[in-house]
């Protein structure tokens, strides 16, 4: 199943494809989605705050816990960052964040299609 109205970008140097933003906003995470499918530019610290939510609300609980204990360490860097600067600067922890997302969105989806 993709999603043609999400946009795979290479912005953020992840893997943005249509399969797995499909599957973040068929569970809650709209958001998210959207942000995932757009460059880096332009997101306001509302917007990371609500993206954020939506992923420990909605596709945090259908993970690993061990894989989830990473991914709320770097929620709880970038929350740190939006208080402190109002922005997120560690680009790179964003990128190796949204790809470990997308990597683990994708197991969970050949997971769900094989059992």
């Amino acid at each position: 199943m993709t999603f043609p109205q999400y946009k795979p970008t290479q912005s953020r140097g992840g893997c943005a494809c249509g399969q797995v933003l499909g599957f973040l906003a068929s569970i809650g995470c709209q958001h998210a989605a959207r942000m995932h499918a757009t460059p880096l530019s332009g997101w306001t610290p509302t917007d990371w705050i609500i993206h954020m939510f939506e992923e420990e609300k909605n596709l945090f609980p259908l993970l690993k816990s061990s894989d989830v204990k990473r991914l709320m360490d770097d929620h709880a860097v970038f929350r740190k960052e939006i208080h402190v600067y109002g922005e997120i600067l560690n680009t790179e922890l964003i990128t190796e964040h949204s790809n470990l997302e997308d990597e683990l969105v994708k197991q969970l989806l050949r997971e769900r299609s094989a059992g």
